[in-house]
């Protein structure tokens, strides 16, 4: 079974790889102080390989121009178990750009095992179907500019009650129907794509929770209050650190916000100032107009300026 994010809504899903944990041996509480036995974490390697020799193959053959790479989370975040990329021609002066396809695999050694609404909106972010981890990762790549194809959670169980999920605000959409020219095994095989489409409620949650602002904000949070460089090669300072000198937001030479977004000037933009109101409900203490910041080299300065 499969399902999937697409690039207007957020991630797909499909049926992939489970998360892989060391295996330690732990001791039972029996007086012999037996060993338990291993877990084997083993399968979910296997699955992984298969499907990039699966992309790989099936790429050659329809004689895709493409590079695959796995396990980059600076580029997938936690969609990065199988990156994907191939040409697609286009009308720019370099006739083509790269398109992109985000794989994650989540293995299960009971086939049985179904995925139900409780999973999908676990708030534990560790879960291995959780959507608003997922979306996260959907929405920093997208920030980037990038053209997704789509977003896979590609799993070998299936889903449980449909009811259930609709319920929990998850509706599946069969895309069975749909061109596939990797992800597609035969009649002889039974398997299933989905596209998740989510109700208004989840798309206020996941705009609230996870949108560029609320990302950006939280990233400047993070490098002030922990002293921490930014770093304009990943997240979202990577496409927005530019605005941020640009809009009167961060000052380079005092390396603080500007005075401008500090006393919300008339000229601030549209962005900038939902910027400084979600900063502002982040930081409980109410400190956030004395952050300081450690700008990275570079910092503000456009592709143009660096040359």
């Amino acid at each position: 079974m499969a399902s999937s994010f697409e690039n207007d809504n957020g991630p797909t899903k499909s049926v992939a790889k489970d998360k892989i944990s060391p295996t330690q041996p732990s001791i039972t509480a029996n007086k012999e102080g037996r060993t338990k036995k291993l877990v084997d974490g083993s399968h979910g390697l296997r699955f992984e390989s298969k499907l990039l020799a699966l992309f790989c193959i099936r790429a050659l053959a329809a004689g895709y121009k493409f590079e695959l790479s796995k396990e980059k989370e600076e580029e997938g975040g936690k969609l990065e178990d199988l990156i994907f990329r191939y040409e697609v021609a286009d009308d720019t002066p370099a006739g083509n750009h790269w398109r992109y396809r985000f794989l994650q695999a989540k293995h299960k050694i009971n086939e049985t095992d179904k995925i139900n609404a409780d999973h999908l909106i676990d708030n534990n972010l560790k879960g291995d179907f959780n959507l608003l981890k997922y979306f996260h990762s959907y929405y920093k790549i997208r920030a980037r500019g990038e053209d997704i194809q789509d977003c896979i959670i590609c799993t070998n169980i299936g889903f449980g009650n449909s009811a259930s999920l609709e319920k929990g605000g998850v509706d599946l959409v069969s895309i069975n129907d749909q061109p596939e020219d990797i992800l597609e095994f035969g009649a002889q095989t039974k398997t299933a794509r989905y596209k998740l489409k989510l109700n208004e409620e989840w798309h206020r949650k996941l705009k609230e929770k996870w949108s560029p602002i609320r990302m950006l904000a939280e990233e400047l949070k993070d490098c002030a209050t922990k002293n921490k460089t930014t770093d304009i090669r990943v997240g979202m300072l990577n496409s927005y650190h530019v605005a941020l000198v640009d809009e009167l937001v961060i000052d380079c030479t005092t390396k603080t916000f500007h005075q401008d977004f500090l006393s919300d000037a008339v000229n601030l933009s549209e962005g900038a100032r939902e910027l400084r109101q979600t900063i502002s409900a982040l930081d409980e203490k109410d400190e956030w107009k004395d952050w300081k910041f450690k700008l990275s080299k570079n910092f503000g300065q456009s592709v143009n300026q660096l040359k």
